[in-house]
This record gives structure tokens, C-alpha cells and sequence, in this order.
């Protein structure tokens, strides 16, 4: 194989779903859902979206996303506690969330990938941009048609330092994997994002269908582009 372990983005990427169409629907989705829990939508999305932005702006190696969010996002909102605040997203992600699945749409190719790749013994790692708890990433897998136990390992902002498009989230995957970046292939659809991790020293495949366009400036050039099918004989050939 060329390379001891595979990277991949899961939105745009292995899952047929358009961030600018989903976000929107997420927000309002999850304000109409605390509406109904008695609390105004509107500081609670903005301090979400606040808390958020946080999350994306740390470069804090001792505290995982999931602190890092909560400690912004706690103040911000008297009578909430700790515990309440996680019950409440807990049961957002379990009872409303898998309502927006309409918005998504499975990739055929995606699972003959993914089952090619295991086939042929690669090392898979879901390296989804850690803002969402694990429970989210996990309906998304199964909206895709995938298994969890196809990966590895799967970001998410409990187990997570670091967001794209920061280096360290890169270079914390390959840590943790026991790899160097030059045996490690990131596929994405996002040129910043994603293909950031090629200033790592890690090849990078920019996946086509939902390329997310960026402006010149910050997006960086692909080691490899083609359709999602193509990463198979990417990453098996010879070195």
C-alpha cells in the first residue's frame, strides 16, 4: 500500500451534504427545538454560534474542544449548568437532530470505498472537523451508509485539541496513528480545509462533486483530484 493510513472528511466528502444549506437548517432546527424547552432561541443560537467560533480558534493543547465550547458557552446563559447543558444537547442530537437527514444524501461510492480499502488492509480514520459531539458524527456515518467500525478512529469535539484548518489537527492524528505525515493521504472536498494538511508533509486528494470554493489565496493545491472512486487506486498502488 502507499500509505500507512487514510484520511477522510466526512461532509462534501463521504456524505452527500452542502454545509451552506445544512447549517442553516441546523440552526434553525435546534432554535425551534429550545423554543420549545421554555429558552428564547435567539441568545441561545447566538452564544452557540459564538461558542462555536471559539472551539475554532483555540490553540490550547490541554483542552479539548468539548471544554473549550462549554466554558464559552456556560456564561453565557444563566440557569444552565454543566450537566444540564449536555443533557439538553444530548437529547437535541437523539430526538430532533435525525430529522435533517432530508438535507443529506448517501454516495454510492462511498461505501465501495471504504470496503475496498479495508479489504486491501489500509488503516481508515474519520477526520470530520471535531465541532460536533460524537453522537452527531455518528447519525451522519449511518445517513452515508457507513459503519462506525469501519474507522479507526473518528474525530469529534469530545476527543479532539484542535478544528481544521489548524496544522496541530493534522499533526495530532498522525501522532496518535504512530505514522509520519509523508505515509498519510488526506481526502477531502475542501481546499482549505482539507488540503491544508498537504503543508504538513501529508498528500492530499481533493475529492470532486462538492468542492467547497474557496478564495484563491487560501486554497491550497491537491496532490491528487478526481472522483471519490479514484482514491482507491491512489492508495493501493506501489510506492
Amino acid at each position: 500500500m502507499r500509505y500507512d493510513v487514510i484520511l477522510f472528511d466526512l461532509d462534501g466528502t463521504l456524505l452527500g451534504l452542502d454545509m451552506e444549506v445544512f447549517l442553516p437548517a441546523y440552526f434553525q432546527h435546534i432554535g425551534k427545538w429550545v423554543s420549545t424547552r421554555g429558552m428564547d432561541p435567539g441568545p441561545f443560537l447566538d452564544h452557540l454560534v459564538a461558542s462555536t467560533e471559539a472551539m475554532l480558534q483555540s490553540e490550547d493543547p490541554e483542552r479539548k474542544n468539548k471544554d473549550v465550547f462549554l466554558e464559552h458557552f456556560l456564561p453565557s446563559l444563566p440557569g444552565l449548568d454543566q450537566e444540564g447543558t449536555v443533557d439538553l444537547f444530548d437529547r437535541f442530537y437523539e430526538e430532533a437532530f435525525p430529522d435533517l437527514r432530508s438535507l443529506s444524501s448517501p454516495i454510492p461510492e462511498a461505501v465501495e470505498v471504504v470496503r475496498a480499502l479495508r479489504g486491501a488492509g489500509c488503516r481508515l480514520v474519520l477526520a470530520t472537523n471535531p465541532v460536533f459531539p460524537r453522537r452527531a458524527i455518528d447519525h451522519r456515518l449511518r445517513w452515508a451508509g457507513l459503519d462506525l467500525e469501519d474507522f479507526e478512529h473518528i474525530t469529534s469535539y469530545e476527543n479532539s485539541f484542535h478544528c481544521k484548518p489548524r496544522l496541530q489537527y493534522y499533526r495530532d492524528l498522525v501522532d496518535l496513528s504512530g505514522v509520519s505525515p509523508g505515509s498519510a493521504l488526506m481526502v477531502g472536498n475542501d481546499p482549505w480545509e482539507d488540503m491544508i494538511a498537504g503543508e504538513l508533509g501529508m498528500d492530499t486528494f481533493l475529492v470532486d462533486g462538492y468542492v467547497v470554493v474557496r478564495p484563491e489565496e487560501v486554497a491550497f493545491p491537491p496532490t491528487y483530484q478526481g472522483s471519490l472512486s479514484d482514491v482507491v487506486s491512489v492508495a493501493v498502488g506501489s510506492r
